[in-house]
């Protein structure tokens, strides 16, 4: 229920957009006449498969998985609302940082590594406000957070708008919140399990480099499908 919050943000800015700018959301969301949902969907499914063969390599490297034994009924309706909410999160999010400011700060520079270290930042900083850094790792945190933010911009500059971003991100919450949940987490779900290894560990600098391996095997896959230039160098048009 908490995140109901972020249904508001995207009424918010849909209001701003269309009172300040001018502009339809849609124009925020992607260069497509219409919204893309079947790379939403293809993200998700892409994303969903990620996540489901990485954990199955840590629980092969020695990861430990409890299992959380939710009551039923609370499970059953915190995933039917999950399914509902949490795309709103991710939508927000995404619309915000890789559509509203992205936006912004392109017509300041047009220079992609730029803008994904910029954004990636901006994306990182109100995740502070988070429990984990202070759990797990601040150094580790904040250069995950980067490289996510990052990660999640250069996708919106290469295919030319959020849909992707968009589905990655919402299943990558979805998985989160009802497979796989930490100890110490801003938002505590009746999750299946609960892995315990990194309440010993915290955030490890081999984990941030397991996550570049994995967003890089995101990125190959999405750019092979779509077809895209994969100059990063280069500025944009």
């Amino acid at each position: 229920f908490a995140n109901w919050t972020f249904v508001v943000g995207i009424i918010a800015i849909f209001l701003v957009a269309r009172i300040i700018h001018k502009r339809r959301i849609t124009q925020m969301i992607t260069t497509r006449v219409s919204i893309d949902y079947d790379r939403m969907l293809y993200a998700m499914g892409v994303g969903l498969l990620i996540f489901t063969l990485s954990t199955i390599l840590w629980l092969l490297i020695g990861e430990t998985l409890e299992l959380n034994k939710p009551q039923l009924g609370v499970f059953v309706s915190f995933v039917l609302l999950a399914i509902i909410i949490t795309p709103a999160q991710a939508t927000f999010e995404e619309i915000f940082f890789r559509g509203y400011i992205l936006q912004g700060l392109a017509l300041r520079t047009k220079n992609i590594m730029l803008l994904c270290l910029i954004n990636g930042v901006l994306f990182m900083l109100p995740h502070l406000l988070n429990p984990e850094p202070y759990e797990y790792g601040f150094s580790q945190y904040v250069v995950s957070m980067i490289i996510t933010g990052g990660f999640w911009t250069l996708i919106t500059i290469k295919d030319n708008g959020l849909e992707i971003p968009m589905g990655y991100h919402a299943i990558n919450n979805l998985f989160i919140g009802i497979f796989i949940q930490t100890e110490t987490s801003i938002m505590q779900t009746p999750s299946l399990f609960i892995t315990t290894g990194i309440e010993k560990t915290g955030y490890t600098w081999s984990l941030i480099i397991y996550e570049v391996i994995l967003y890089s095997i995101a990125y190959a896959i999405f750019s092979r499908k779509y077809k895209w230039n994969n100059d990063w160098i280069a500025d944009l048009k």
